[in-house]
This record gives structure tokens, C-alpha cells and sequence, in this order.
């Protein structure tokens, strides 16, 4: 009994987490996307390419419970922040994240 509702809270609490982490990346998405300084002509993937190393370093530094799978929750939560933003349509991020599979093994 005593176990279920720690598991509950421990999932809640979770949830919360990787909710804060989603809305920074999307205002750090928006930031990014709007000071970035390369030509319209580079491709959604290269611009996110630009975006996940950053990114990566702050998860490790304030969400490192959310890194600690191996990265799955990292690149969902990326992903979601980027396709929250507004700034692309979904299947072209969908796209971009697919070019991006084999480099980061995703």
C-alpha cells in the first residue's frame, strides 16, 4: 500500500520535472532560433544540431534525473519544447529529428 503511493509521487513528481524542463527548452528554443545567425538555407536539423549540445550541458547541470536514461528523456523533451515553440510546423521537426537519428543514435 505504502509503496504504490510512493511510486505515484515519485512519477508525479517525475512528470512535474520533465514539464519545467519542456516549457525552458521551448523559451531557450525561441531564444535560440531567433538570435541564431545562420541562412534560411540551413536545414531545420543543422539549426537543432546547434541547439542540443547547450542544451545537453544545462540538463546535465539542473536535470541530470532526467538524463540519466541513457537520453530518451532528453531528446523527447527537446523535441516536444521545439514542436511547443511554434517556430516549425510539426512534420518538418519530425524530419529534422529523423536526419539527426544516426548522428546522436536516437
Amino acid at each position: 500500500m505504502f509503496g504504490k503511493n510512493k511510486n505515484n509521487d515519485v512519477a508525479d513528481n517525475m512528470k512535474k520535472l520533465a514539464d519545467k524542463a519542456r516549457e525552458e527548452v521551448r523559451d531557450k528554443w525561441i531564444d535560440h532560433n531567433d538570435t541564431l545567425s545562420l541562412k534560411k538555407e540551413v536545414p531545420l536539423s543543422k539549426r537543432i544540431d546547434t541547439f542540443v549540445l547547450p542544451v545537453s550541458e544545462y540538463f546535465n547541470d539542473k536535470y541530470p534525473i532526467l538524463v540519466s536514461d541513457g537520453g530518451e528523456i532528453f531528446w523527447h523533451t527537446v523535441a516536444a519544447g521545439i514542436v511547443e515553440s511554434g517556430t516549425h510546423p510539426k512534420n518538418e521537426i519530425n524530419a529534422a529529428f529523423e536526419e539527426l537519428r544516426g548522428k546522436y543514435a536516437i
